[in-house]
């Protein structure tokens, strides 16, 4: 196989001088034969590099709109500390952290050779609690990995969304609300229900899932989306007996099933006594005559 002879090929294509048969970064020399491709994407030399500006934001919306925050409204809050990398043509890196605007911006003072891939990242501590929030087609949000061409002196800006995904639920969830006491200077109510479920809307059905033999009255309300289980506490109030574990008493409560179980008690909450031989005479019952008396809200 002999050499190539000299020759220049004009516009984004390689130059090829004598070389002998071998793979170039700009096309492949088969035989005597050399296949010349574009060096796609990449800047020509001398042209001008924009900057690539890299902002996160909490998207407290959830919605895949950026709100930007206004008098008397947060909107969705830059979020310092997440590390942006961006990979050039030739797999040289900039790595940056983004500053209390969540901001970063890759320049052509980094030394890259467009185009880039920009890659957001959530490190620690932060990755304990936040996730990347969703991302909709045609909203105001690019996805963590993306890709850009800031060639020719072009600026791009791209706008990454983060959320804490536990201050979130879907829609149509259900609200659990406790149900306070069933006594009163009139005497015993023949409800027994001490937690029900109901749409977070103004209508829909309220569904008992909880008695007061099981639970007592109980105040606090969590929710385990894993277990699938509410979590409800002692309430210490007049004329609201405790159930038969006491004031430090949590219970677990699954809303299928109605089925009600002992969670755990907590120590030293409190022995402040109802008057068990008659609820009616219970107003001498005053929360706080110990440290601590069940659990407040």
């Amino acid at each position: 196989m002999g050499a190539i002879a000299d020759r220049v090929v004009r516009g984004r294509f390689s130059v090829v001088r004598r070389v002998a048969p071998a793979l170039t970064l700009a096309g492949l020399i088969v035989g005597s034969t050399a296949v010349l491709t574009p060096s796609v994407g990449a800047a020509s030399a001398g042209s001008p590099v924009g900057s690539v500006s890299v902002k996160v934001d909490r998207d407290y919306f959830g919605d895949g709109t950026y709100h930007a925050p206004s008098a008397g409204q947060a909107g969705d809050p830059a979020q310092p500390g997440m590390d942006v990398t961006a990979t050039d043509i030739n797999g040289k890196t900039a790595q940056k952290i983004t500053d209390a605007a969540g901001a970063v911006t890759i320049s052509a003072a980094d030394g890259l050779t467009p185009p880039y891939r920009i890659d957001v990242s959530i490190p620690a501590p932060y990755s304990s609690y936040l996730g990347f929030a969703p991302v909709k087609s045609g909203g105001d949000f690019a996805n963590a990995t993306d890709f850009v061409d800031p060639s020719n002196g072009t600026n791009v800006s791209l706008r990454v969304p983060v959320w804490d995904p536990a201050d979130y639920v879907p829609a149509g969830t259900q609200l659990a609300v406790p149900v306070e006491s069933n006594f009163g200077p009139g005497g015993l109510s023949t409800d027994d229900t001490s937690l029900v479920t109901t749409p977070n809307s103004p209508q829909g059905a309220v569904i008992p899932v909880a008695k007061y033999q099981d639970t007592g009255t109980t105040f606090g309300v969590a929710w385990d989306k894993t277990k699938q289980l509410i979590y409800t506490s002692a309430f210490a109030k007049s004329y609201a007996p405790y159930g038969a574990d006491g004031s430090g008493a949590i219970y677990t409560v699954n809303p299928t099933t109605g089925q009600s179980s002992l969670f755990a008690v907590v120590a030293n909450a409190g022995t402040t006594q109802h008057n068990s031989t008659d609820l009616k005479r219970d107003n001498t019952f005053q929360p706080g005559q110990a440290p601590s008396d069940g659990f407040y809200p």
